[in-house]
């Protein structure tokens, strides 16, 4: 038996419903479900594309865009659509190593889905834009340590990422990074 026929064939005896959260590290990540109840894997096609520009020595503009189409497959039983069909980011990162401070804003915006065919839920998750910021300081004498303060959905927004979920709002987190 070939890996990927070994890696396809326990893929479908877990109970996997994995979902692309939108405060991914990589927030262009699309990912794959296999509906455990009827042992098939549904195909699909997509496309993800990236771009980056630097303004100058310490600006750059990011931008992305995720699409994933539905099924391609047509087999008997439920598709569990847990992902939004499109997605994108728009960024300006700010870096200035020699005063150690670095920050970002990012704006998101993730395509309203509908989950009606996946019971007990029945639902449609609405469209989502969020705004983040990050906000970092390393200290130029001590470049071992870097400080990292990041606030996903800074406005606040309730938004629903998953079908059946509760919705969720900001996200603050402080972070100590020490290089060895």
């Amino acid at each position: 038996m070939d890996s990927v026929a070994l890696v396809a064939g326990v893929t479908q005896l877990l109970p996997v419903g994995v979902v692309s959260p939108n405060e991914s590290a990589d927030p262009t990540a699309i990912l794959q479900s296999a509906v455990p109840a009827t042992g098939n894997l549904y195909v699909t096609m997509g496309a993800d594309l990236y771009a980056s520009y630097q303004l100058s020595k310490q600006f750059t503009v990011l931008g992305s865009y995720s699409y994933l189409s539905k099924p391609l497959t047509s087999y008997v039983g439920q598709f569990q659509n847990y992902y939004p069909y499109h997605k994108t980011n728009l960024a300006l990162r700010f870096n200035d190593p020699p005063s150690g401070i670095f920050a970002e804003v990012r704006h998101r915006w993730t395509d309203a889905y509908s989950s009606s065919d996946v019971p007990p839920f029945f639902t449609s998750v609405p469209a989502a834009s969020l705004v983040d910021l990050t906000f970092g300081y390393t200290i130029p004498s001590y470049s071992k340590l870097r400080l990292t303060l990041s606030v996903s959905n800074l406005l606040d927004h309730r938004y629903q990422s998953i079908a059946g979920t509760p919705a969720v709002g900001r996200l603050t987190t402080l972070q100590a990074h020490y290089t060895l």
